[in-house]
């Protein structure tokens, strides 16, 4: 490709993730909040029954992680995006998923400590708009 339409391109990727206030440390977050979700926070349930908590209380994080909502039919049907290819991405991100590599809890410490990182930057410079 030529090299003048290349960085054309690449400013306008530029400028439309600036405008749209998207970056590598947002998309991290978003990941990570599909990927460590915990559906307890979005229900109680025993061995008869499943109640939804009130959608006011949920946290930013667990709404994060809701896919679809459905209220057809009398029920009340939640589904959530699915956490193991939230971390699969992740873990390709931190370049961890590797068939060659045997992990170890080192390598989960360093996912949590990037995130962990991501979001002390996305916090620290700029506010999570609510455009979704």
């Amino acid at each position: 490709m030529d090299p003048v339409v290349s960085q054309k391109i690449q400013d306008a990727l530029t400028e439309r993730s600036k405008r749209c206030q998207i970056d590598a440390d947002r998309v991290v977050l978003e990941l990570a909040a599909i990927a460590f979700s915990d559906v307890s926070g979005l229900a109680e349930w025993n061995g008869q029954k499943v109640v939804l908590k009130d959608s006011q209380g949920l946290s930013p994080e667990l709404t994060k992680a809701i896919q679809s909502l459905d209220s057809s039919r009398g029920n009340v049907s939640v589904k959530l995006h699915d956490k193991l290819r939230a971390l699969e991405l992740l873990m390709r991100h931190l370049g961890i998923l590797d068939p060659r590599r045997v992990g170890d809890a080192s390598e989960l410490l360093e996912l949590v400590r990037t995130i962990q990182e991501s979001r002390a930057r996305l916090e620290g410079g700029c506010e999570e708009s609510s455009t979704d």
